[in-house]
């Protein structure tokens, strides 16, 4: 519908591979739909923080931050299974076994039969400490944009060389002064 119509798109990407694969599709849809000609205003849209140099990802600061974003992938596992229903999306295999040990825990969330109102407290706002042990460094690098100011430079770089003409980061609250540290990133594209 939205090739159809030429309308702005929003693609939720957690990594540049995932990011230019759904603008490959998006413009081969445009194409199909003869509006290859028009210009696309593409979002992308994420969470994340920009780390200090040797600041692990998944220190409190990037839990604060980036954790809520990162937390959406074992609340989507968890409705999948507990529904029955496959992924919609490959699962890295690099936190497979993180994502299975959350399902597992979701599986006793009460009230039975409306788990996902447990499973969806917090939701991109805050990290539960039950589901913290499963916020793990490594999810969030592959769930968020969260690296080095350095790194994420090279990353919205790769994303605008892709088609992507914006990047929308979700500030969680109570950390509204990320917008700053964003702000720089931002500048430098100016």
């Amino acid at each position: 519908m939205t090739a159809k119509l030429g309308a702005g798109w929003i693609a939720t990407a957690s990594d540049i591979e995932g990011a230019v694969a759904a603008m490959t599709d998006m413009q081969e849809r445009r194409r199909a739909a003869g509006r290859e000609t028009e210009p696309i205003d593409a979002v992308v849209l994420t969470g994340g923080a920009i780390l200090e140099e040797g600041e692990p990802a998944d220190s409190p600061r990037a839990i604060a931050q980036a954790g809520p974003r990162a937390a959406m992938l074992l609340h989507r596992a968890a409705d999948a299974a507990l529904a029955g229903l496959p992924m919609m999306a490959p699962m890295p295999p690099s936190v497979a076994e993180t994502v299975a040990g959350y399902v597992e825990l979701a599986r006793k969330f009460t009230p039975q039969g409306a788990h996902y109102l447990e499973n969806h407290r917090g939701h991109l706002m805050f990290v539960k400490p039950e589901e913290r042990p499963f916020v793990t460094a490594e999810l969030i690098r592959r769930t968020t944009y969260t690296a080095t100011e350095r790194e994420l430079r090279e990353r919205f770089a790769a994303l605008a060389e892709a088609g992507y003409s914006e990047i929308a980061v979700q500030i969680v609250p109570g950390q509204e002064h990320a917008i700053e540290d964003w702000g720089r990133i931002r500048r430098a594209f100016a």
